[in-house]
């Protein structure tokens, strides 16, 4: 057929461009070799694109396009990163209790698998050495108020 794959190849990328920016590449009234850096764009960023070639049809060349493509998808990666953030931060906002409740069945599973492990540590079969000595009493005093407050919760559910 006379064409190089490096051809063919742009070719078939246009075909994964929305239909206004494929119309655009076949009327030959822009070049087409840009218009394939549009299709790393969102469906929304390449209508964007269509909008602000037709607002400015006079200074559309193809360093144009190209550079308006890199712009559009500079936004949209700016705009990702911000979501994820959003996302994380979101994840680390504290959730009330409500929101946090564990189903019974669930909570006495973990409470049966932890306090085993628990139960194994303070036996005596494990050493704690004596620089870690004021930690250790300190969680452990934690520990032991978590559980008699957790007791009485559960013992008052129990009477009702």
């Amino acid at each position: 057929m006379g064409l190089d794959v490096r051809t063919i190849t742009k070719y078939r990328t246009l075909l994964k461009l929305i239909p206004k920016l494929q119309e655009m590449a076949a009327s030959k009234e822009y070049s087409w070799t840009a218009l394939t850096d549009a299709v790393t764009l969102s469906d929304q960023k390449q209508e964007e694109l269509v909008c602000d070639i037709q607002n400015e049809p006079e200074s559309v060349t193809k360093a144009w396009i190209i550079k308006k493509c890199r712009e559009l998808k500079q936004e949209e990666i700016e705009n990702d990163q911000k979501k994820k953030a959003q996302e994380i931060e979101q994840t680390n906002i504290p959730k009330s209790k409500a929101t946090g409740y564990i189903k019974p069945k669930v909570a006495t599973k973990k409470i049966k698998k932890y306090s085993s492990e628990l139960t194994e540590v303070l036996k005596d079969e494990y050493v704690i050495p004596e620089k870690d000595l004021e930690q250790t009493i300190n969680e452990l005093e934690d520990l032991s108020k978590i559980i008699s407050e957790k007791i009485e919760v559960l013992m008052n559910r129990f009477a009702n």
